[in-house]
């Protein structure tokens, strides 16, 4: 029989992996023992490049170990206000190669409203002790007399000297803003 032999040379097999170039969730209001806190719902921006030939097909991410989800400019992540873990990130190229998992910090989403409670003690003076409660703790306290202006307390406790009557409000402020 006939036969015929055709040599075929592939040279531009692409065996790099993508890489993360940037992940971001914005600034958050403050850190306590290594945890990010934020405020409200911050957004996640992820940026990717591929080593190889093949270019980035996708970028993926995944809050906790809640499944991956597509990211791109439709697909845009809002970390939801009750989140507590951490972010985990990745690119895949056209040739199916897979990037470097990277693993955000801890992250904690508190946009709910403290909690405060007001203890009124009486004699000359009246002292007011407060106490309060929020997700990420209470940063500070806060007070107004009358129509004055709000003012940050050190601490948790008020007190009215001038033995006269006053309307007093307080607040807490937690660690979230």
């Amino acid at each position: 029989g006939k036969s015929s032999t055709e040599t075929i040379v592939i040279s531009n097999i692409d065996k790099e992996s993508p890489v993360i170039t940037s992940v971001s969730t914005g600034a958050p209001v403050t850190t306590i023992k290594d945890v990010n806190i934020y405020g409200t719902e911050p957004e996640l921006v992820i940026s990717a490049i591929d080593m190889g030939t093949a270019g980035v097909d996708r970028i993926e991410y995944q809050l906790n170990d809640s499944g991956w989800k597509k990211y791109d400019a439709d697909n845009k992540a809002l970390i939801p206000d009750d989140f507590n873990g951490n972010i985990s990130v990745r690119a895949i190229d056209k040739a199916g190669n897979v990037s470097e998992v990277i693993v955000s910090d801890d992250i904690l989403v508190d946009a709910t409203k403290p909690t405060i409670s007001v203890e009124m003690k009486t004699g000359a003076t009246v002292t007011y002790i407060l106490s309060g409660y929020a997700d990420t703790g209470i940063a500070y306290f806060m007070a107004k007399v009358d129509d004055g202006s709000w003012m940050i307390l050190d601490g948790n406790t008020f007190a009215v000297t001038d033995g006269k009557a006053h309307s007093c409000c307080f607040k807490a402020v937690s660690n979230s803003g």
